[in-house]
């Protein structure tokens, strides 16, 4: 296990001061200036939080305009999202995602046709090589063993006359170089990696689940039986056996979260009264106590379990209607970070009721 992951493990720190205790507070960057010529005129495209320090946290907005009085681009809080810094990336086109390597920090962030990396945080910036001319990409990962090592998902699309096949794309030297990782000729939307086995890569594609245990040499289908359409998946961070994954989106209404014991060999479907229909359907796996868990519900409602999904309870308080398409645990498993439709980011801290000293 690395050094990094050793630490987050350990990470014993006083509690941010993310909003409001025990209560989604919004907080983010100024609200973009709308411009009507787009639908979306201010989107939060990604968020990441340092996995040793969860008062820092990045997030990436798409919006109509580039200039600098809105969002666009990539800020950093270092106070649990109460303030916030753009970063100099320069200018970008549409933001997919943010991401953090466990091993060494450091920062990316891809766009659909660029990957940008900082090794110090923010301050400095390299843009890497694309995989292909016209590129659509989809979704980010580091491999947590090996600071070099990222996988890379596309769409199959075309456009300006060239097309690119999908699949995924795995790069040996932080982004520089890529090469073909199979799934070519499908969309990629999400992949996630064994964070023991870093061989072992899952890839979501059209609402299939697959699976490689040689690093993209070659996939296999994994999808559970009776599930209508995968849309994510995510993996246990410290028993890397367990995976789930979540059956259903807007088309194909959730029935339920699947849970593997055995890397995904077998599955049991969780059911509980607080599923509804609806998408998209996300996890979010807490690193510190795995057995905790937040998902979403029913059109963006967040769902939460302290039992490894047994059974779940509403943890939507000050998120009604909201939306929200992306979770995030921090380090100490008491803080939460949620992405909306709307373009708003929303923190939550559990704040405990301090122990009355005997005799006072």
């Amino acid at each position: 296990m690395n050094k990094r992951i050793v630490l987050a493990l350990l990470f014993v720190v006083a509690l941010p001061m993310f909003g409001g205790a025990n209560r989604w507070t919004a907080g983010a960057p100024p609200q973009a200036e709308c411009d009507t010529n787009y639908i979306r005129c201010s989107a939060a495209a990604g968020l990441a939080v340092d996995p040793l320090n969860e008062n820092i946290l990045y997030v990436a907005f798409s919006t109509g305009k580039q200039q600098a009085s809105d969002r666009h681009g990539i800020w950093r809080s270092d106070d649990g999202g109460t303030t916030w810094t753009r970063l100099p990336v320069g200018e970008i086109d549409w933001p997919v995602a943010v991401r953090i390597s466990p091993v060494d920090g450091t920062l990316y962030l891809l766009t659909r046709s660029s990957l940008y990396r900082s090794p110090n945080g923010g301050a400095l910036w390299y843009k890497m090589t694309s995989p292909a001319f016209y590129v659509d990409s989809t979704d980010l990962i580091c491999d947590p063993l090996d600071a070099s090592v990222l996988y890379l998902a596309q769409a199959n699309a075309c456009g300006f006359g060239n097309c690119i096949e999908g699949g995924v794309k795995r790069s040996s030297d932080r982004g520089q170089h890529w090469s073909d990782a199979g799934l070519k000729k499908v969309t990629v939307s999400q992949l996630a990696i064994d964070p023991i086995d870093s061989s072992t890569v899952y890839a979501v594609s059209d609402g299939r689940l697959y699976q490689s245990g040689n690093r993209g040499g070659s996939w296999k289908a994994i999808t559970p039986a009776g599930a209508p359409s995968i849309s994510t998946v995510a993996v246990d961070p410290t028993v890397s056996t367990v995976v789930y994954t979540t059956g259903g989106t807007y088309s194909a209404p959730l029935t339920g979260i699947y849970k593997s014991t055995d890397r995904a060999r077998t599955w049991r479907l969780l059911q509980d009264e607080t599923f509804k229909p609806g998408g998209p359907n996300i996890l979010a796996i807490d690193a510190l106590h795995p057995l905790q868990l937040l998902a979403t519900n029913g059109y963006g409602t967040v769902i939460r379990s302290t039992n490894g999904g047994e059974s779940w309870t509403l943890f939507n308080d000050g998120l009604a209607g909201a939306g929200v398409r992306q979770l995030i645990i921090g380090a100490s498993g008491t803080t939460f970070h949620a992405v909306a439709d709307s373009g708003f980011v929303f923190h939550y801290r559990i704040a405990h009721p301090r122990r009355r000293v005997a005799g006072k």
